[in-house]
């Protein structure tokens, strides 16, 4: 199993994070979902509200998303989100 998966973040009018993480935190509409290596395969829908991961050079990265939905499946983790700033 890998150590990492790679995570991007997108809104309409680009993409914001496009990189390779050891973790994350993001905010569903339900609760929090921590993703870690090897995470199965899920589709859900977002909240609005903080969400952090941490690169493979251990530096710790937080955004403020406003909605949108999460596919996480084979170690690939993509946000889409209708608008995001740096929190």
């Amino acid at each position: 199993m890998d150590q990492s998966f790679h995570i991007q973040v997108a809104t309409p009018t680009g993409l914001l994070v496009d990189t390779d993480a050891v973790t994350a935190q993001i905010p569903a509409a339900s609760g929090y979902i921590g993703v870690l290596p090897g995470h199965a395969s899920l589709l859900a829908a977002l909240g609005d509200d903080k969400l952090s991961y941490v690169t493979t050079s251990s530096q710790t990265r937080s955004l403020i998303i406003h909605g949108g939905y999460v596919e996480i499946h084979d170690d690939q983790v993509r946000v889409l989100t209708p608008s995001a700033e740096q929190a």
